[in-house]
């Protein structure tokens, strides 16, 4: 399920595509917003559609339903129109993957600061969550063996020297 309403190309087609209740393109256009603005009026108006939305994932044949949400998490989680798309959607079973960037969590400031993000979110949804670290196949093995020993041992990330190899 694609909720993202500004998506200009998916990697995979959704069965379920919110571009086809609103899209920020038109709402830009309609509205003389900007891009923010707009996915901003899109998530409020999409809370109309959500109902439509869930009879569609619920017609679906038995199986994990992934719902792809905005990117920009202030535009997306800490708004109330999320907070009623999820609640609507909150079927049975539920739980959110947070999606990591493992090139951003080479630091420990950047580690943290994506913690604190899965950690927000949790919080404000209620609901079990899943840290998953992609781009590990970019990193080095002494690489992906910091981010491994700072998820198993908080202290190391106290110790451990600042890294600017991010940004190579």
């Amino acid at each position: 399920v694609n909720l993202d309403p500004a998506v200009l190309n998916l990697p995979y087609q959704p069965d379920i595509d919110v571009r086809e209740y609103v899209r920020v393109d038109k709402i830009m256009e309609e509205y003389g917003l900007g891009p923010n603005g707009a996915i901003i009026v899109a998530m409020d108006l999409l809370v109309n559609y959500i109902d439509d939305i869930k009879t569609q994932i619920e017609s679906m044949e038995e199986g994990y339903v992934l719902i792809d949400t905005p990117g920009q998490m202030e535009l997306f989680v800490f708004r109330k129109s999320s907070e009623e798309i999820v609640r609507c959607l909150n079927i049975d079973r539920s739980m959110i993957l947070f999606l990591h960037d493992s090139i951003l969590a080479l630091s420990p400031s950047t580690f943290i600061s994506q913690v604190f993000l899965a950690i927000s979110i949790l919080y404000r949804f209620h609901l079990p969550l899943a840290n998953v670290y992609n781009k590990v196949d970019l990193l080095s093995d002494r690489e992906l063996q910091n981010i491994i020993s700072w998820i198993y041992n908080q202290d190391l990330l106290l110790i451990s020297p600042v890294s600017y190899t991010h940004l190579r």
